[in-house]
This record gives C-alpha cells, sequence and structure tokens, in this order.
C-alpha cells in the first residue's frame, strides 16, 4: 500500500501544542507497516518515520505519540480501504486482549 493520509491530531504542550499528520504505507514483501508522523508546527520536527510488524506495535508507538486509538481506529475504517479497515479491528482486538 503506498503512503497514504490516514489521521490528524494535535498533541498538547504545556505551553502550545502542534499538529501531527499520520501516514501509513506497507510494504508487499514483508508486509510491515510504515507510520510516518508528520508535524505541521514550524518549531515542531519535521517528521518521525515508525515500523509495526504487528497490530502490538501500533498500541506501543502510539502511546509514545500521544495517538488515541480509538479515534485512529475510526479514520482508518473512515478510508474504506479493506486493509486499513482489518488493521483497525486487529488493533481494537489487541486493546481489548490487554484490558
Amino acid at each position: 500500500m503506498k503512503k497514504t493520509l490516514v489521521f490528524e491530531y494535535e498533541i498538547m504542550g504545556s505551553a502550545h501544542s502542534w499538529g501531527v499528520e499520520v501516514f501509513l504505507s506497507r510494504t508487499k514483501n514483508s508486509g510491515k507497516w510504515t507510520i510516518d508522523f508528520n508535524y505541521t508546527d514550524p518549531d515542531a520536527l519535521d517528521s518521525e518515520m515508525h515500523t509495526a510488524e504487528s497490530a502490538e506495535d501500533f498500541l506501543y508507538i502510539a502511546e509514545e505519540k500521544y495517538l488515541d486509538l480509538d479515534l485512529f481506529c475510526d479514520a482508518l475504517r473512515e478510508t474504506k480501504k479493506k486493509e486499513l479497515i482489518t488493521l483497525a479491528s486487529e488493533i481494537q482486538n489487541v486493546v481489548l486482549k490487554n484490558s
């Protein structure tokens, strides 16, 4: 799957907040997901890239990046792309299992 914007959110800091755009892509051969966090605030880092091999990896990345997984999964479903809808279900199953 080529790089696709799937979600936007804001990280709230003590002095100000900044926007984040989340892009996903997936390699066909390995099945690994690449998650790009692009920061829209000119004073923030430009971007950060992470990789995930499983839905459980998304939990750790989400915690580190202050990403609301419920809203993220809702956004994945709204894309109407089967691959992203499946990913949303897998992530939410891991969240339920770990609760």
